[in-house]
């Protein structure tokens, strides 16, 4: 690897790293409206639904909560897309034997 592809793959790194400092409460799932009876859509109420440790978990969400659990359901989303622009170019660093410390002399 060149001295300048080097640089140019530290300052990605360094980048999203920032990136990813700045994102704040986060969780995975998706939130979806429900009603108790469906054929005259009355009784609304909100369902968190997600996966952790392999079983599929379903949860009651308070109307109150919701714009809320939005915003975390985003973060999650934008952390996801920051990690897969991540992930490859460590990956190549790793891969050529060529570790990075934060402070480059």
């Amino acid at each position: 690897m060149t001295k300048r592809e080097i640089v140019s793959l530290e300052t990605q790194i360094t980048r999203v790293r920032k990136r990813l400092a700045g994102i704040g409460a986060m969780r995975p799932g998706s939130i979806s409206k429900q009603y108790r009876d469906r054929k005259n859509r009355k009784g609304l109420y909100y369902q968190l639904s997600y996966t952790h440790q392999m079983k599929s978990r379903t949860e009651h969400v308070w109307p109150e909560h919701v714009k809320q659990l939005e915003k975390e359901l985003a973060e999650y989303t934008s952390r996801l897309y920051i990690f897969g622009k991540y992930a490859p170019v460590r990956y190549m660093c790793l891969s050529r034997a060529v570790f990075f410390s934060d402070d480059h002399t």
